[in-house]
């Protein structure tokens, strides 16, 4: 049986199998798949083909060596949580396509080299949990949705307190300056300006 044949397949991991370098193009055709993990493996790249998932939610390539994120993904309507955390090959700017995914909720690109987020990103409304911890060529962020509630950022090259005051439903704020690791409540955001020692 190839996987075309698995049309009824809903959710498929193959996390931890380290050996796998590559996806089967015929991964396009599992059209009824809601859930694809493929962390930990060994794969570099993502087929085209994944346009085709349209009822896919959940899309995890943690601990892969995916250099950037293809086109195919912002096609996914449905898509609402992408985690590509400590994918270290990861780099460049996320492109404005990602306004497309007006149901992502989630988006973990924590340990990665991603240079940056288009301003488009404000766009999310739904967008609860960014999670950007040691992204390290990480300059500045663009205004954010205000639906967040849980932020993480940190980056060896930002210098200036993101622009947090409007995000009002936020429940869980964790800023660092390189290694220099803090914990934040909301309410302390304007001390927090002096104890880090950004600029404002």
């Amino acid at each position: 049986m190839s996987m075309g044949e698995l049309e009824g397949l809903q959710h498929l991991s193959i996390s931890h199998c380290r050996s796998i370098l590559k996806l089967p193009t015929s991964l396009g055709t599992l059209a009824s798949l809601t859930e694809l993990d493929v962390s930990s493996t060994a794969i570099v790249e993502l087929p085209n083909d994944v346009n085709n998932l349209n009822f896919l939610t959940v899309l995890k390539i943690d601990f892969t060596f995916v250099r950037e994120l293809p086109c195919a993904i912002w096609t996914l309507k449905r898509l609402e949580e992408l985690h590509a955390s400590r994918c270290r090959s990861l780099d460049g700017e996320i492109p404005g396509d990602i306004e497309k995914l007006s149901e992502l909720r989630v988006l973990r690109l924590g340990y990665s080299r991603i240079r940056g987020l288009p301003d488009s990103i404000s766009t999310l409304t739904n967008l609860q949990v960014l999670d950007l911890l040691h992204c390290d060529k990480l300059r500045k962020l663009p205004k954010l949705p205000s639906t967040i509630i849980s932020l993480s950022v940190s980056s060896k090259l930002m210098d200036t307190i993101p622009d947090i005051h409007h995000l009002v439903k936020l429940g869980e704020l964790f800023l660092a300056e390189g290694s220099q690791e803090l914990v934040l409540p909301v309410q302390d955001q304007i001390e927090a300006k002096e104890r880090t020692g950004f600029a404002a």
